[in-house]
């Protein structure tokens, strides 16, 4: 681990260096230590967490949400995509179906071939995700802008 792992332990103009300059050296880790980038994005969580303002409390609420958006569409495509490839049993598709319910409200019509119903997922549920990611990036640029014409 890194000298440096938390908002309570980094100064004040180390953190600011490195925010500017990416410069995850500045962090003092181990020799040939990696996921620097991670550790410093965890300290920027946190101190945007400490600042306690609506503009920060927005900033993570858009960033989980788009990270949540991605990883959901990936997952669905993935499963799917498996599901699709390979022989499963019906109680195998039945228990997918729910997992897809209970995990991201998304509904799998079982009483339709289901190669057909793959393709409805993989265009109308996933184009309605991409759509939500879409609408939450552009709310993010925009926050992004907005306090860029601030400083």
């Amino acid at each position: 681990m890194p000298k440096y792992t938390s908002v309570e332990n980094v100064p004040a103009k180390t953190f600011f260096e490195i925010l500017k300059s990416k410069n995850y050296q500045l962090l003092c880790p181990k020799p040939k230590e990696k996921g620097l980038d991670v550790v410093f994005m965890a300290i920027y969580d946190e101190f945007f967490l400490k600042s306690d303002n609506d503009e920060a409390k927005e900033y993570l609420r858009l960033t989980n949400e788009i990270n949540f958006l991605k990883y959901k569409i990936n997952t669905l495509k993935q499963s799917l995509q498996f599901y699709y490839y390979t022989k499963t049993t019906e109680k195998m598709r039945s228990d997918f179906a729910k997992a897809l319910k209970e995990g991201f409200n998304v509904i799998l019509d079982l009483t339709v071939p289901f190669t057909e119903e793959v393709l409805r997922v993989l265009t109308i549920e996933i184009g309605a995700i991409m759509n939500d990611l879409s609408i939450a990036e552009i709310d993010f640029k925009q926050m992004i802008e907005k306090s860029k014409g601030r400083i």
